[in-house]
């Protein structure tokens, strides 16, 4: 797999979720391939999820801990610890 693939994609990020998910109609479409890993970076369960491509839980948020500006609605990944 090419660990390289970049998308942009409609994201909601919910402090209240406890997974991450990803819809599956956008990882069809994508042609993402669904493969099992000995480990794996991001671990999304994949659902409908209507509007939305993405959905970040808390535990994502809390791993990455993000840099969010609640103006503009962006997102950096800047404060990622060494592992990401």
């Amino acid at each position: 797999m090419n660990a390289s693939l970049v998308f942009k994609v409609n994201t909601l990020l919910d402090s209240g979720a406890t997974r991450v998910f990803i819809d599956k109609d956008f990882v069809k479409r994508s042609q993402i391939p669904k493969i099992a890993l000995p480990r794996a970076e991001l671990l999304a369960k994949i659902t409908d999820l209507g509007g939305c491509t993405m959905i970040l839980g808390h535990t994502w948020l809390h791993q990455h801990n993000p840099l969010i500006d609640w103006k503009t609605g962006k997102v950096r990944l800047g404060r990622c610890p060494a592992r990401c």
